[in-house]
């Protein structure tokens, strides 16, 4: 039997023990400002030579080209914004790795772990978009010709995305441990899932458990006049604290039952 409080404690040490761990999010911060920067610079050239403005910018449908070329900047950003998420995941995991092999990383190891694993992981999140958009869409073009199918189909989608949502939870744990392609692991993964079916219900409840409870806690605190602003930046930290814990719990969880 696992001993899901002792891989809490372990995780919860380790982390104290290894605040290198956070440096791929002050890292991914940076990053995150320099693109929202890019994206601004981008839509500025846009609205400065069209005729549409920020206050009707539905104006820019009456110049294809424009059209074109803002979708095509669109969707470039997107790929980019993936990318970026999947280096940040490689350096976190490759991290989490080292720290579960042997209690200790460096950002020596962050760095090589981003460039060894962010092409899997940008693989993964276009997967996980075709896997919860797809259904989606469908459900969304069935509305449309039975808008009352919406009262059955959207129940079933949101249990549909919570099953793959906690079958997967150990996927970003075997991606940095496991040989093969994204397909190939993602299969397994989902094996692993259902011949360990209550081992990763609990290790994915704990997870959400622990993340809700703590910004439950701090979302009470935001009302309170005059300290409430205080309590929403300590959320965010918090959030981020708790974010690196749970990274680790799920790693050591993975490894318990590998």
């Amino acid at each position: 039997m696992v001993n899901y409080s002792e891989i809490l404690k372990k995780s919860w040490n380790n982390l104290l023990a290894n605040p290198t761990l956070f440096t791929p999010i002050l890292i991914s911060l940076g990053i995150f400002i320099l693109f929202a920067i890019l994206i601004a610079i981008e839509a500025g050239i846009l609205f400065s030579i069209g005729r549409f403005s920020i206050e009707d910018p539905t104006l820019l449908l009456d110049s294809p080209v424009l059209t074109v070329v803002g979708a095509i900047l669109v969707l470039i950003d997107f790929i980019i914004l993936l990318a970026i998420g999947g280096y940040i995941k490689g350096m976190q995991y490759g991290m989490y790795k080292e720290v579960v092999k042997t209690n200790e990383t460096s950002t020596t190891t962050m760095y090589e772990s981003g460039k060894k694993y962010w092409k899997k992981f940008l693989e993964v999140s276009i997967i996980m978009i075709l896997l919860f958009a797809v259904p989606a869409l469908i459900i969304v073009g069935i509305s449309f010709t039975s808008p009352i199918s919406m009262i059955v189909l959207i129940p079933i989608l949101i249990i549909y995305a919570l099953v793959l949502a906690i079958s997967l939870v150990f996927l970003s744990p075997m991606i940095v441990s496991e040989k093969g392609t994204v397909w190939g692991l993602l299969k397994k993964c989902l094996n692993y899932a259902k011949n360990n079916k209550l081992h990763v219900f609990l290790t994915w409840i704990i997870v959400a458990g622990i993340t809700l409870g703590v910004s439950l806690i701090f979302s009470i605190f935001e009302s309170i006049p005059f300290i409430g602003g205080v309590f929403s930046v300590l959320q965010i930290l918090a959030s981020i604290f708790v974010g690196v814990w749970m990274g680790l719990f799920v790693f050591y969880s993975y490894k318990e039952r590998r």
